[in-house]
């Protein structure tokens, strides 16, 4: 493995630098999508080599070489690119981090700081009613969306929604 070189085909070279694009970081600007596609082909072979084992199986493999890659980028990746990568990326903003944090809130919905929060809602300024306090409940946690008519959770963030009181 340390003798092994990463090879471009026979006749080529790199002539321009990968460059992600500045409104979507999921996507290179600067060179064609067949070159993008093979350089990221090519990259990810590469790591199946070097972060598997040889008889490993190829879903094994693939995903060593997503551990190897993605330890790589951020180990030798400044905190501040990181960011800047990941809030360009519209399928870590759309797809990974709603998913993180609506486990997160699910989680938090359920816990015991949750319990005290909603406790604490129920006793400002005196007991409130079981009906003051769902419409309180309510109206931190529903919105009503002009558009299509209809109640729907309230979002700080697109597909991340705000954790309810107890009920």
């Amino acid at each position: 493995m340390e003798d092994e070189k990463a090879h471009l085909p026979r006749g080529s070279r790199v002539t321009v630098s990968t460059k992600l694009d500045k409104e979507n970081a999921d996507c290179v600007e600067g060179i064609s999508h067949n070159t993008a596609s093979k350089r990221r082909k090519k990259t990810f072979e590469a790591a199946k080599r070097f972060h598997s084992c040889p008889d490993s199986s190829t879903e094994d493999a693939s995903r060593s070489a997503a551990n190897g890659l993605w330890n790589t980028f951020v180990t030798n990746t400044k905190t501040e690119q990181l960011r800047e990568i990941c809030t360009n990326s519209c399928k870590v903003k759309k797809v990974v981090v709603p998913n993180i944090v609506n486990n997160s809130v699910t989680d938090f919905e359920s816990s015991n700081q949750n319990f005290v929060r909603s406790v604490n809602a129920m006793y400002k300024g005196g007991i409130l009613s079981k009906r003051k306090y769902s419409d309180l409940r309510s109206s931190e946690t529903k919105e009503y969306d002009l558009p299509t008519k209809k109640i729907c959770r309230t979002e700080f963030m697109a597909g991340c929604k705000v954790p309810a009181l107890v009920a």
